[in-house]
């Protein structure tokens, strides 16, 4: 497209021109921050974090977040995972940390670009290797956008703030939902023990427990089948059952870790996302960071 056939208020700009990539690297042991995230943090076109880890969940160098700048998983981002920092914290190594150039784009704006089929529909192509996909910030800086003005920009920011501000108030209100069933299933199970004299049983004196185990990563032989393999990331709050994962192993994979059948009980065991649970509604299996529960 010429500059001639460029709609008013647009025009073609390299992403390197209208973002800038910070690559400051922390010890997870030696920084006062007290807020890690991880990509296991990030929800899918969600700008908000809702939950983190702390630096002492992880080792080995990490990126350093001040607040507002952009976190945008550069692993696997057909996930579409990019979220905007709310404090200063450590990030995965596995991300980009970006922020806007002031001079091509107005405050807010760029996570919203971000988010946009256009650009994640480019990162995924850019994307680089087969288990692990992986963007490389000279290409993705050299990667050429259709872009609005900053006048343009102006009007189209709060349209774009209100559609988001409607969806976190749609998710608050779906974890107060969530949350009052919890409190109604947990009042009626203790009333039930209290009236009936109802006996309690060690948990695994009525279900066998497994822990799951990860296939060695970079044996292909392992991965890309047909079988699902999920991690904490993979368990939702808003479903009670799951059939699919991030990644699917092989037959081969499977000799690997515990196959858990369907109708088992996945619980997480570790980390950040300690007792999320689902039911697993087809036979799959886990990383170690979850414990099933197989009657």
């Amino acid at each position: 497209m010429t500059e001639q056939q460029l709609p008013e208020g647009w025009q073609m700009v390299k992403f390197g021109d209208i973002a800038k990539h910070i690559s400051k690297r922390v010890e997870p042991s030696e920084t006062d921050l007290k807020i890690y995230v991880g990509l296991e943090h990030l929800d899918p076109d969600s700008l908000k974090i809702k939950r983190h880890g702390v630096p002492a969940d992880v080792e080995g160098q990490k990126l350093l977040v001040k607040k507002g700048q952009i976190i945008f998983g550069k692993r696997r981002a057909y996930q579409r995972k990019v979220a905007v920092a709310d404090w200063d914290c450590i990030c995965s190594a596995h991300a980009m940390v970006l922020e806007e150039n002031s001079k091509m784009v107005i405050p807010g704006f760029l996570p919203f670009f971000m988010q946009s089929d256009i650009f994640m529909n480019r990162a995924v192509a850019i994307s680089e290797g087969s288990l692990s996909p992986t963007i490389k910030w000279k290409v993705l800086a050299e990667q050429v956008f259709l872009f609005p003005s900053k006048n343009r920009q102006l009007k189209m920011l709060p349209i774009l703030s209100s559609c988001n501000l409607a969806s976190l108030k749609n998710d608050a209100a779906l974890e107060s939902l969530l949350f009052f069933r919890k409190v109604i299933f947990r009042e009626h199970i203790s009333k039930l023990i209290i009236r009936h004299n109802v006996s309690r049983e060690k948990l695994g004196d009525v279900c066998r427990i497994s822990t799951g185990k990860t296939p060695p990563p970079n044996e292909r032989e392992y991965w890309e089948g047909d079988i699902p393999f999920i991690t904490p990331g993979d368990i939702s709050s808003d479903s009670l059952y799951i059939n699919s994962g991030e990644r699917n192993i092989t037959h081969k994979g499977l000799e690997k870790t515990p196959s858990v059948p369907k109708g088992s009980v996945l619980l997480t065991c570790i980390g950040s996302t300690i007792g999320k649970a689902a039911i697993a509604s087809c036979d799959l299996s886990t990383n170690q960071q979850i414990n099933s529960l197989i009657c």
